[in-house]
């Protein structure tokens, strides 16, 4: 369903670097209806926010660093989010001096992408450009931003990079790639040398000139990180083009039994592309030699660095046997937060633990993947870490049982609620932007003495029943920064032209439900208002009084029937209201003429005028002879409700006031039902 809140995200990601430095992103109802022009219902209950959480994933992206060459960037996006995404992900590429977007950034492509489910990843999308034209070498960072109203976490979107160099004169094509890193053969023990070796190619068609520095890293995980160590560098002779060499890597392997990559790095003054100098290598294990059960702890994850305290945690962790021996006795774990990336036992906050359901044995180098917490954080706001311990009785190293990941934000959640609604339903017509001659304003207020720390949303439905669906129509939305504790917004009014807001194309009864969203609001069933049932009809107006337009019923006149080119339809459709306005003629019937759509079974007909002692009647027929009738005293309201149409008849509408003075108007409402 479309639904809440529109959040303006901001994700940066900056490409290439030709500096020397490696590139690394940091992370209707039924019946008739009087129609009340002022919504004063406030519903409660509401539907609950869609949480996705998009993020940029970047992959190999090719550029020329010329100036005035072409910029290709390639990524994909991914929803981290616990709900399916529902609304499109806009996102524009730009190329900026620095790494924020300003009003002198240079817009070089944009698009669309459609909603993701939790866990989906976009296909590619390639975004293309040119670099500034210069003359000079000049730093440059290309920047995406995205947008969707579905993106309930915004802090957690900023990627950026190292600059690139954009090179104001044409350079030889030295490009440099490590094409191979070898691929482990064995398991080996902890503290023993370590000597594996990777494959440096010239790629490109111009001879190197210049010395080639590298290094190699020993990493936990596949990305590099400021606690990743460097475990060797060097320099290499220049390259000529196609040229390659195997270059040796000398270390030891760490002290603690693991899971590791090692990563190499490479760094050329003269190499015109940065995105393929880095490699990361398959996974080597390292563990003690035979006969011991060594248990570790791998691969706790952070997926979601902003949360609401004395919430559920949903991160996951893994546990792998990297010894020789088959395991015997069962594992024991616990999940602790704390103030820093130490285990204080007694101190910090227990989260989870196994408890009386260990977990069982692991054989040999098998793991237990994606372990759920399902604990609880604290109930104070603040930074934490979650520490992961384990324990067996037959674990031989206890070097590696604790691992901890963060750090985490707790916030203490606001309660945002809707109040001043001021709604008077102006003269709006459908597929028309909301009238001037309405009022429609609302505040967004903070209700529980606890500030905010996320944008808010605001939505504005228009539905066929008090209650969002997946079809409803967005009317408009928008966002605000987050309120104080107790504070207020200003008044928002959206029938402002900014929000281009536009009625639904079709006439009906509509309901308009205002939606509020923020990501840390901790209650969901009060962020609805929903107004009174408002008419919002396709109107026919005779404009000025026609003498003699009536016919008799075998003679339907054309220019007030339903088949005029001022109606939205010739078919009246399900939920379909349409609105005559016309002027009585005395003496005979003023005759409308219109069909059924094929799922359109009831036609409901209001005829409404000045209560006097005139008398209106309703006549419907069709080619084969009058199907209904209601005769009206002078009551000021005559209603047919006709059922059974089909739709390949026609019907025909003839409408008299009896006693009525010359040129008096009335109103006739027809109104699809099912």
């Amino acid at each position: 369903m479309k639904i809440l809140y529109k959040l303006l995200i901001i994700l940066f990601l900056a490409i290439v670097s030709s500096c020397g430095e490696p590139l690394y992103f940091a992370e209707l109802l039924d019946g008739p209806i009087t129609e009340d022009q002022s919504g004063t219902e406030t519903g409660t209950g509401g539907e609950q926010s869609i949480r996705a959480d998009y993020v940029i994933i970047s992959e190999l992206n090719q550029s020329e660093e010329t100036a005035g060459g072409a910029v290709s960037v390639s990524f994909r996006i991914k929803n981290i989010g616990i709900d399916d995404g529902i609304a499109d992900i806009q996102w524009k590429a730009y190329i900026s001096e620095d790494t924020v977007i300003g009003s002198g950034d240079m817009l070089i492509d944009s698009g669309a992408y459609q909603a993701l489910g939790v866990n989906d990843i976009s296909d590619e999308i390639i975004c293309e450009g040119t670099w500034p034209a210069s003359s000079e070498d000049c730093p440059y960072y290309v920047l995406i931003s995205l947008e969707s109203a579905d993106d309930a976490e915004f802090d957690n979107n900023v990627l950026t990079s190292s600059s690139t160099t954009v090179y104001g004169s044409e350079r030889d094509d030295v490009d440099y790639e490590i094409v191979e890193i070898a691929e482990p053969t064995a398991s080996s023990e902890p503290g023993s040398a370590l000597h594996e070796s990777f494959t440096l190619k010239n790629i490109g068609t111009d001879n190197g000139t210049e010395d080639v520095y590298w290094k190699a890293y020993l990493s936990d995980d596949s990305e590099l990180d400021i606690n990743d160590d460097i475990i060797a560098e060097g320099f290499t002779e220049a390259l000529a083009a196609g040229a390659d060499i195997e270059i040796e890597i000398t270390a030891n392997w760490p002290s603690a039994s693991g899971l590791y990559y090692i990563v190499v790095e490479l760094v050329s003054v003269e190499d015109v592309n940065q995105w393929n100098d880095s490699l990361t290598s398959n996974l080597f294990t390292v563990n003690a030699a035979g006969g011991v059960v060594d248990y570790a702890v791998t691969g706790l994850s952070r997926n979601y660095p902003f949360v609401v305290a004395e919430s559920f945690c949903s991160e996951t962790f893994d546990i792998v046997n990297l010894g020789g021996e088959e395991g015997v006795y069962d594992i024991s774990w616990e999940v602790y937060a704390s103030d820093d990336a130490v285990l204080s036992i007694g101190t910090d906050d227990l989260v989870a633990e196994s408890g009386g359901s260990p977990l069982s044995p692991l054989a040999s180098e098998l793991p237990y993947e994606n372990l759920s917490i399902n604990g609880t954080w604290p109930d104070s706001a603040g930074e934490y870490y979650l520490i992961v311990k384990i324990a067996a009785d037959d674990d031989s190293a206890a070097e590696n049982d604790v691992t901890a990941a963060g750090p985490f934000t707790l916030v203490t959640p606001p309660d945002y609620i809707i109040e001043g609604v001021e709604f008077i339903l102006g003269n709006e017509l459908p597929g028309t932007e909301l009238s001037e001659t309405g009022t429609y304003n609302f505040n967004i207020h903070e209700n529980i003495d606890s500030g905010g720390s996320q944008i808010i949303g605001w939505e504005v439905f228009v539905s066929l029943d008090p209650v969002l669906n997946t079809f409803d129509h967005e009317l408009t939305n928008g966002t605000i920064s987050p309120l104080d504790a107790l504070g207020t917004s200003p008044v928002i009014s959206f029938n402002d032209v900014t929000y281009e807001s536009r009625w639904p194309e079709m006439g009906s009864y509509y309901y308009v439900i205002i939606n509020i969203a923020a990501g840390d609001d901790i209650n969901l069933t009060n962020n609805t208002w929903v107004s009174q049932k408002l008419s919002i009809p396709s109107v026919y107006d005779e404009e000025e009084p026609n003498d003699g337009y009536w016919t008799d019923p075998a003679n339907p006149i054309t220019n007030c029937s339903v088949l005029d080119g001022k109606l939205t339809s010739a078919v009246l459709s399900v939920n379909e209201l349409i609105k005559i306005e016309a002027f009585g003629d005395q003496g005979g019937y003023d005759t409308y003429k219109f069909r059924s759509s094929t799922d359109c079974s009831v036609a409901e007909i209001i005829a409404e005028w000045l209560i006097g002692g005139n008398e209106i009647d309703l006549i419907l027929w069709t080619d084969a002879g009058m199907v209904d009738e209601s005769l009206s005293p002078a009551s000021g309201k005559d209603t047919i409700l006709y059922s059974n149409l089909s739709s390949d008849v026609n019907y025909y509408l003839g409408v008299s006031m009896t006693n009525a003075m010359k040129d008096e108007p009335y109103t006739v409402t027809i109104y699809g039902r099912e």
